[in-house]
């Protein structure tokens, strides 16, 4: 029976790696613990994937914010250096 390792088409036309043909008994204990730490790290990945797109969304409601405080600045400056808030021509 073939080893799964040597799935790739590539791989397996050329000659196998030397690991490739060793196979590897496991205690239930053993495997047990390979599948909780595999399941740890898939958790550890989700959580850390959620929290970059929650910070990815608090970066981009908050540059939206700046710039609408910007627009507001800018509307807000005089346009004939009056230096009148509001200016002195509201409706040039």
């Amino acid at each position: 029976m073939p080893c799964p390792l040597d799935a790739s088409p590539a791989v397996s036309a050329a000659q196998p790696v030397p690991f490739a043909t060793v196979y590897v008994t496991l205690t239930k204990q053993e495997h047990i613990q390979l599948v909780m730490a595999a399941s740890s790290w898939k958790t550890q990945h989700r959580r850390a994937v959620e929290r970059a797109q929650w910070r990815d969304q608090r970066y981009q409601r908050v540059l939206r914010q700046v710039k609408e405080q910007a627009a507001d600045r800018e509307a807000a400056v005089c346009c004939c250096s009056c230096m009148q808030i509001p200016c002195c021509h509201p409706a040039r």
